[in-house]
């Protein structure tokens, strides 16, 4: 195995401490990404065992030994509104970072390897559920063309963890990503006042992930970096909207400044479309629901803001004004993000305001007559109306008479739609079964659900069984449906 770098270390220690994996009775592979390694450039892995590389999935590597050891980062968050001083990475790890094929830095994260100092009463560990969940889901995202962390493998750890539901296998999920630095490591670093940490944090995110901004003067290269953060964090925001995913869980510590998702325990896609839908168990007020997140993100982005007040200007007043005047001109921006991503599910490729109109039509149609929202989409291409009646038609007549102002031909418009609008995605029941039945020993389901994921506008029956089709293309029967999703962790 190749050596591997890490960039933090060149951050001094308060940032994070190292850590030592657990040692585990019986390490096995149970998934891993081939395709995603190949397309990272990171051969050494195709040419391992999967033996050699369960043991270095887990930080204990058979062959080549870590040139340092593991880290956690620490961080501080928002969680559902409350501050919290100090978060950190309970059960994941930095196992080192990685150059791709383009020469980007990618991060190894292990998460359920061991306690870190930043566990508190957890066990650092991760029952098998959950590290399948972010496998499928993480997978699904990227396959949406959404911003996401990857994931590389999944690894049985021969061991038991304890949680609500009895004791259940545990597992390594090998997660990879652009980065782990999170708008709650700028506000750990705020609320303790240390302003040289804040501004070598800061230094090392423009450095690493946004270099252009290195041409900027000081300190207005502070203010384009939160400018940019901004853009990347609502552009993925409303990227969820057009794919009906509901993230559940949105605190500052789950939100990355490379504007990448993460975290997907108590995530969902919708079914029947609900503009309030929550399924996470712990939202209780819907302050994450599938119409707040936009809302949220902008809440996130005022935090973070706040964080980064002392590096804006020497004049607390002036610094304020400057990142206020920003905050200001977030809600437009993630209309207009929100709107492209909306009007590519129409067929529409110049949006104007006036198309607001029609969207929000069309998705209170969805609502009034509980109709599915991926499949809601998909039958436009059809022009079905049964289910709209003389509203629905109405709407249909609107919307051709959009298209017809474009001068674009039919195939034009349904080529577009059908790259923005999934035949099929990672939905709540599917994954449940598929989670329910890799725990008891069967992974054959989680093969065939990954690799339909994997292909969501175009999908081939081919890689499922014919009597798994149905299951996959349409939603839940009122039997199957889950309402409610969990951290699981």
């Amino acid at each position: 195995m190749k050596s591997l770098e890490n960039s933090y270390l060149t951050l001094p220690s308060l940032f994070y401490s190292y850590v030592k994996p657990a040692t585990f009775p019986q390490v096995k592979l149970l998934a891993f990404h081939h395709l995603l390694a190949f397309e990272l450039g990171w051969s050494d892995f195709l040419e391992s065992t999967s033996e050699e590389i369960a043991a270095y999935l887990t930080g204990r590597p058979s062959i080549t030994p870590l040139p340092t050891p593991p880290i956690a980062l620490a961080y501080a968050g928002h969680q559902f509104g409350h501050f919290v001083e100090q978060l950190g990475d309970g059960r994941a790890m930095v196992l080192g970072t990685r150059k791709d094929r383009q020469g980007r830095a990618r991060d190894l994260v292990l998460k359920g390897a061991g306690q870190t100092p930043f566990s508190r009463r957890g066990d650092g560990r991760c029952p098998l559920g959950p590290a399948l969940r972010e496998y499928v889901v993480s997978e699904a995202m990227h396959a949406l063309k959404i911003p996401s962390t990857r994931a590389l493998a999944v690894v049985l750890t021969g061991e038991k963890v304890l949680r609500e539901v009895g004791t259940v296998p545990g597992a390594v999920i090998t997660r990879v990503a652009f980065s782990h630095i999170r708008f709650g490591s700028f506000e750990y670093f705020a609320h303790r006042k240390d302003y040289v940490a804040l501004k070598l944090l800061s230094d090392y995110c423009i450095e690493r992930y946004y270099p252009e901004l290195l041409q900027v003067s000081l300190p207005l290269r502070y203010l384009e970096f939160f400018k940019m953060v901004a853009k990347r964090t609502l552009s993925l925001v409303a990227k969820w909207m057009r794919v009906g995913f509901i993230h559940g869980v949105m605190n500052t510590d789950n939100m990355l400044v490379s504007g990448e998702t993460i975290d997907f325990g108590p995530c969902a896609f919708m079914d029947e479309y609900k503009s309030g839908q929550v399924f996470s168990s712990i939202d209780q007020g819907g302050r994450y629901a599938y119409n707040n997140q936009g809302r949220i993100a902008i809440w996130n982005l005022a935090c973070l803001a706040s964080a980064l007040i002392p590096l804006i200007d020497q004049e607390e007043k002036r610094a304020e004004w400057l990142l206020n005047e920003e905050l200001s001109r977030c809600s437009l921006l993630f209309e207009e993000f929100w709107l492209k991503e909306m009007a590519c599910k129409f067929g529409i490729f110049n949006p104007k305001t006036s198309d607001v109109l029609l969207v929000r039509e069309f998705l209170a149609l969805l609502e009034k007559h509980q109709v599915d929202f991926t499949l809601g989409f998909r039958g436009l291409m059809g022009g079905e109306s049964a289910w709209g009646g003389p509203q629905y038609a109405l709407f249909l007549e609107k919307w051709r008479e959009r298209l017809q102002e474009q001068g674009r031909s039919l195939e034009e418009v349904f080529q577009l739609m059908n790259e923005n609008n999934p035949r099929v995605i990672a939905r709540n029941h599917v994954v449940e079964k598929c989670i329910a039945l890799a725990t008891a020993g069967d992974l054959s389901l989680f093969h065939r659900l990954s690799r339909v994921l994997a292909d969501p506008y175009s999908y081939s029956c081919a890689y499922t069984l014919e009597e798994e089709n149905e299951m996959f293309l349409k939603p839940p029967t009122s039997e199957d449906r889950v309402y409610k999703t969990f951290c699981g962790t």
